[in-house]
């Protein structure tokens, strides 16, 4: 019988050794010259629509589900916007991996399981490798992600960690939470310390070719939670060509 870790931050293990962490921006090339080579385009991505549906399917918490779309918010907004300073992001993959990246924890608040690697688990089960990637990949922070290009999964990643619950906050409260909530022991604290410092990076690095201040970000508190089509006013200007 598999055993589950009991420190909520066990979920920030390090990959198995040799695992490859793959996402649009890594292995695209591959999966869209495979797919034109076999003259078919296959939809390995969810709508929203199929995405609300995987929701309810698996019985998320009312709560959980308004924070993944809250992160939705973000990380579709930034993907965007990257997009527009010259990045290469896929703002599809970027919603649909951020509604389900808290697939599994409802479940892993009784289980206690990596919600991070059951969610990647069964989204490839469920035949979205794409999104099995990222999802896989939105608690830790590595070092060799810092030293490639801005990814989906980073952005994912970051958007997650600007929401505590349904609000957006600054990086500094959201660790501050964290530490609170899970920084029980030394060794989760350090854990947590050192996904902070990445997590810092990410930042500088998302919004070094924006127009706009990370503290920004919290115009989305003014939007409902589940609206993933508008943009706070303030921040319509970083859409529109320079």
């Amino acid at each position: 019988m598999e055993r589950f870790p009991r420190d909520p931050l066990d979920s920030m293990e390090r990959p198995r050794a040799g695992r490859r962490h793959l996402d649009r921006n890594r292995e695209s090339g591959f999966l869209r010259g495979a797919r034109k080579a076999r003259g078919f385009r296959m939809n390995r991505i969810p709508d929203e629509a199929r995405c609300r549906a995987l929701m309810e399917r698996y019985a998320m918490l009312p709560n959980i589900v308004e924070h993944s779309y809250r992160v939705c918010q973000l990380a579709s907004f930034l993907g965007r916007a990257v997009n527009r300073s010259g990045g290469d992001l896929d703002v599809g993959l970027l919603v649909a991996s951020s509604l389900l990246h808290d697939i599994t924890k409802t479940r892993s608040l009784q289980t206690r399981e990596n919600h991070a690697e059951t969610a990647r688990d069964l989204m490839r089960d469920l035949g979205y490798p794409e999104v099995a990637e990222i999802v896989g990949r939105h608690i830790r922070v590595e070092p060799w992600e810092l030293a490639e290009p801005l990814s989906n999964a980073q952005v994912v990643n970051y958007a997650d960690k600007r929401v505590c619950h349904t609000h957006v906050v600054s990086l500094a409260e959201r660790f501050r939470d964290l530490a609170l909530r899970y920084g029980v022991t030394p060794a989760s604290r350090e854990r947590l310390g050192r996904l902070e410092q990445g997590v810092f990076r990410l930042e500088a690095r998302i919004f070094a070719s924006l127009r706009i201040a990370p503290g920004d970000l919290e115009a989305f508190n003014d939007l409902p939670v589940h609206d993933l089509q508008s943009i706070p006013a303030r921040l319509n200007g970083v859409l529109l060509p320079a």
